[in-house]
């Protein structure tokens, strides 16, 4: 993946500014629920991503672990439905 320039600087603040507000709307929607909302935790990931993209070579295995929680959170919240609609125990 191509890493953003300097030149982008712009608009990475915008990604920030963008980033935080829903954030923080996802924050008071949802209350303490917000840690398992997939929209608040990309919206970190994104912050997380203009901050320290150019900082740390740990960037791909964050943004490994956020998709493998999402794929988590949604296993957990979808999986039981798929597999009551079947007729499956779960």
């Amino acid at each position: 993946m191509n890493r953003p320039s300097d030149g982008d600087r712009p608009k990475n603040w915008i990604a920030v500014v963008a980033a935080s507000v829903l954030l923080a709307w996802r924050l008071v929607s949802t209350g303490t629920g917000a840690w398992k909302d997939w929209l608040a935790v990309l919206a970190l990931h994104a912050i997380f991503t203009v901050f320290f993209v150019r900082r740390t070579r740990l960037w791909t295995a964050v943004t490994m672990a956020v998709m493998l929680g999402l794929v988590i959170l949604y296993g957990h919240g979808h999986l039981p439905r798929a597999m009551a609609s079947l007729g499956v125990e779960w």
